[in-house]
């Protein structure tokens, strides 16, 4: 048993060790690049997979709680995504950069391929009972629990944010900037304050049949 665990341990500390390195090495990149790229797993998944190396029944424990946590916020992102972003929006976006969106899909597919197979592996029998013979085998049900109920509130606060009046009137700014024969998708937005007084600032896409651009806009609020 403790031979079957170890190695489902490898095989689990590899490929995250592999998942950091290679999120590190995009994220570097980006950076080169000035491409905003929003780095997840980094050193913390080389750690991880480190410590899983060596036998660590507590990082096992950690990454199993955390990848079933990761799995549910996918799986309820899937239903709310119409909700945060316009599907013809994203259409419109595959279509002006077709390999980088081809890219993208292809790493996420890769992603959640590779945490269902590390999920399979960290439930192996080996695994889960010297987990529980170490008082470290969380039950999953909270995970999934708090993956799903923490990415429905977020974007139901998220859908909110991007139909109330600052949305509308920061896709209205962008109007004025790229002129008519635009669709519109406020992609972030945030009130921030300095001494002069709260303003807004957004990131808008303007988007039509020919081409995606996106603009940011900026406005104070008065006091």
């Amino acid at each position: 048993m403790t031979a079957a665990r170890d190695a489902a341990f490898r095989r689990v500390g590899w490929a995250l060790v592999a998942l950091g390195v290679a999120d590190i090495a995009v994220f570097v990149w980006s950076l080169q690049r000035d491409v905003f790229y929003p780095s997840s797993f980094n050193v913390f998944a080389v750690a991880a997979g480190l410590l899983m190396i060596r036998g660590s029944l507590t990082a096992a424990a950690l990454v199993r709680w955390t990848v079933a946590f990761t799995l549910a916020c996918l799986a309820a992102l899937v239903p709310i995504a119409p909700a945060l972003v316009a599907p013809d929006f994203m259409r419109a976006v595959g279509r002006a950069y077709p390999v980088g969106t081809a890219l993208g899909l292809a790493g996420l597919a890769v992603c959640v391929l590779l945490f269902a197979w590390m999920q399979f592996e960290l439930e192996r029998a080996a695994v889960t009972d010297a987990l529980a013979a170490a008082g470290k085998r969380w039950r999953l049900r909270g995970a999934v629990v708090a993956g799903v109920t923490m990415t429905l509130v977020l974007g139901g606060l998220i859908a909110v944010l991007l139909r109330g009046e600052f949305a509308v009137q920061a896709a209205d700014r962008a109007a004025t900037q790229l002129g008519a024969g635009y669709r519109y998708q406020v992609l972030t937005l945030g009130v921030f304050f300095e001494r002069r007084g709260p303003y807004v600032t957004a990131s808008v896409a303007g988007w039509n049949e020919r081409e995606v651009r996106v603009v940011p806009v900026r406005w104070s609020l008065a006091w």
